[in-house]
Parts: structure tokens; sequence; C-alpha cells
């Protein structure tokens, strides 16, 4: 049976996971197997993932990315840099 979204903007799922917060749990996991800790990283992306997860379903949407971009993690070409907070023509 082929999955149908309820909506068509969803993420794409993976068992119950969206992909962003699965792409957390994947890096997560090979992190732990370069350096030779698995259940620490494993343990520990899982806590982040739900962290993740709670903050996103709190949120609005784009909220990750306008926090990225206000910590100036983020660059955007057309916006200017998040730390000019006042503009005099």
């Amino acid at each position: 049976m082929n999955y149908i979204p309820k909506f068509l903007n969803a993420q794409p799922q993976f068992l119950w996971w969206d992909a962003d917060e699965f792409i957390i749990l994947i890096g997560g996991t090979l992190i732990g197997i370069i350096f030779d800790m698995r259940i620490i990283c494993i343990l520990s992306a899982f806590i982040a993932q739900k962290i993740y997860a709670k903050s996103k379903d709190h949120k609005q949407v784009g909220f990750l990315y306008h926090k990225l971009y206000s910590l100036g993690l983020l660059k955007s070409p057309k916006v200017p840099p998040a730390y000019i907070k006042l503009y005099i023509k």
C-alpha cells in the first residue's frame, strides 16, 4: 500500500520519525561508529532528537532556520546580516 500524506507539504517519514528527526538519529549513530562510542552517541542522539521534536512541535514552521540565522550560523544572500538591527539612510 502506498503512503498518502495528510498534507501536501508533509515531510517524508521513516517509521514514526520525520525525515529531519531521523537524520539526527543517523548522524549520532554514525559519529558513534566512527569514534567507537556507540552507546553514548546513540543515547545522546536520541535525547537530541527528542528535544528537537519537542521544540519543533511547539514552534512555528521555519523556527529553526530563523534561530540559526539570528545566531549567525546560517547565511542568506538576499537578507542583510542578523547583527544589523537598525538601518539609517
